[in-house]
């Protein structure tokens, strides 16, 4: 009788925990997709352009400004910018040839944060002025984004 009280009590445990585990495992799914969102939102403004010629010492604000009127045809002022910045360790070959005013071989890309959803969308439309060019402006998406949206 004993025994059988046990199982039982053992038994309802396992039920409990497994239950548990499957709530956990939610809550942590949920949590992931509350992250992976906000973190989306708090790029809403960014763009990321690769291609752009790298130099040692160079001014990633005007390197923006110049492509914006060079190449994509836009007026964009210090307004529009807030932050722009290379992202990624040069590789160890490129490092040696980065010289005052040489370009890399294969430069990092640039992560723009502009000041404003239309700032934006002006940059996306007028992406179109570099087909055929080796530049190129995607959206800031996070891994995950980026990962569904090549699927």
């Amino acid at each position: 009788m004993a025994t059988g009280i046990i199982t039982r009590s053992a038994s309802q445990a396992e039920g409990s925990f497994a239950e548990f585990a499957k709530m956990m495992d939610e809550y942590l799914k949920n949590s992931k997709a509350k992250a992976n969102e906000n973190e989306q939102y708090s790029r809403r403004n960014n763009i990321r352009i690769f291609g752009l010629p790298e130099a040692k010492d160079e001014n990633c604000f005007k390197i923006v400004i110049d492509l914006c009127k060079d190449e994509l045809k836009i007026d964009v002022t210090s307004d529009d910018i807030d932050r722009e910045h290379r992202v990624g360790k040069l590789k160890q070959a490129d490092a040696l040839i980065v010289g005052e005013g040489q370009a890399s071989s294969q430069p990092r890309l640039m992560i723009v944060k502009l000041n404003g959803y239309f700032t934006k969308l002006k940059f996306m439309r007028a992406k179109i002025n570099l087909v055929g060019k080796r530049i190129y402006i995607n959206e800031d998406l996070t891994k995950i984004n980026h990962y569904v949206r090549q699927a």
